[in-house]
């Protein structure tokens, strides 16, 4: 579907892939619709007929784009990466580093799933 004509039906309650202006994508939904915009359930407003930021300048253009899988996995891969980097190592006992250190070396050597 081409994005006008997938921004012309979105209605209420559809999800979409809200681009943040530094990177972030993030999954939301249409709360309502006005002739010229759609507001998310966040209070962000969007161009109907562009799907891009009202308000929006070249330093902060955040825009909308249709949900895909492989929009979800890029976020799923995200989330996970941001878990890792939070973990305090030094919680850990060192049987459960060793297993982590163990599955990080069988990815290096090409032995991952």
């Amino acid at each position: 579907m081409e994005n006008k004509e997938w921004l012309e039906s979105l209605k209420p309650g559809d999800e979409v892939c809200f681009n943040g202006s530094y990177g972030k994508v993030v999954i939301r939904k249409v709360e309502r619709l006005t002739k010229t915009q759609i507001i998310l359930d966040t209070g962000n407003k969007f161009r109907r007929d562009s799907g891009y930021c009202v308000g929006g300048s070249a330093w902060h253009n955040s825009n909308i784009t249709q949900v895909t899988e492989k929009v979800k996995h890029q976020i799923k891969i995200g989330d996970i990466k941001y878990k890792i980097s939070m973990i305090d190592f030094n919680k850990l006992p060192v049987n459960k580093m060793e297993r982590i250190l163990a599955i990080v070396n069988e990815a290096e050597n090409g032995q991952a799933e």
